[in-house]
């Protein structure tokens, strides 16, 4: 319950952060993500290096997990459909496993529709 409390609010402000936001070059903020029944939640920036040309860094944590990610991202625009944008991109992940576990490294893609 706790966990689906917080994935409620964490969509809630990612809807009125991305509603707000105008043009900018920097943003850094809480990253939360979701897979395979785990939830990583840590810092997140991204920079953007040209108008279509991201880079993204995360650094996420959960019980016995820590991942180190690197994206980039490009970005456009959904032609016909006004304010509507996209995004897609690819980029290695480190996940470090707790307790002498291991290291383990994974390409991650990342597709996002926005308003």
């Amino acid at each position: 319950m706790k966990k689906l409390l917080f994935l409620v609010a964490a969509v809630i402000l990612g809807t009125n952060v991305s509603n707000a936001q105008s043009d900018y070059t920097f943003a850094a903020g809480l990253g939360l993500d979701l897979f395979s029944g785990v939830t990583l939640v840590g810092p997140s920036a991204k920079y953007f290096f040209a108008e279509e040309h991201a880079g993204q860094a995360e650094l996420m944590f959960e019980s016995g997990l820590t991942t180190l990610t690197a994206l980039y991202e490009y970005h456009g625009d959904i032609s016909g459909a006004d304010g509507l944008q996209w995004f897609a991109g690819a980029g290695p992940s480190i996940l470090f496993f707790g307790e002498g576990i291991g290291t383990e490294i994974a390409l991650r893609p990342i597709v996002e529709f926005r308003l």
